[in-house]
């Protein structure tokens, strides 16, 4: 069993998750939440990309919607960044790494 659990993103996709990760914090719920969906289907991909937006000096918008899509992907490489972003001073970010930490339980 390999203990690397990084998987690589190849070209197409890494553009890809660059879109989606800029439509997390967007104005618009609808487009945000398809930013979920997509970057849900992109799994473990998108992980590393995602965790480095939660710990991002960024807007709280676009770091609580990245933990949502965390919590549906599931991946466990992501418990350290949830668990590190309930302590954030934003409360849309902590209560988003709240309820994103249910998925790691």
């Amino acid at each position: 069993m390999c203990s690397d659990l990084s998987v690589p993103i190849k070209a197409s996709s890494a553009h890809r998750v660059d879109a989606l990760l800029a439509d997390l914090g967007s104005d618009r719920a609808a487009t945000r939440e398809a930013a979920v969906a997509g970057l849900t289907v992109l799994g473990a991909r998108a992980v590393d990309r995602l965790s480095a937006l939660v710990t991002a000096e960024g807007p709280a918008t676009a770091r609580a919607t990245a933990l949502g899509a965390l919590e549906a992907i599931g991946d466990p490489r992501a418990i350290d960044t949830v668990v590190a972003a309930i302590d954030a001073p934003d409360s849309a970010v902590a209560l988003a790494a709240a309820a994103a930490a249910r998925a790691f339980l």
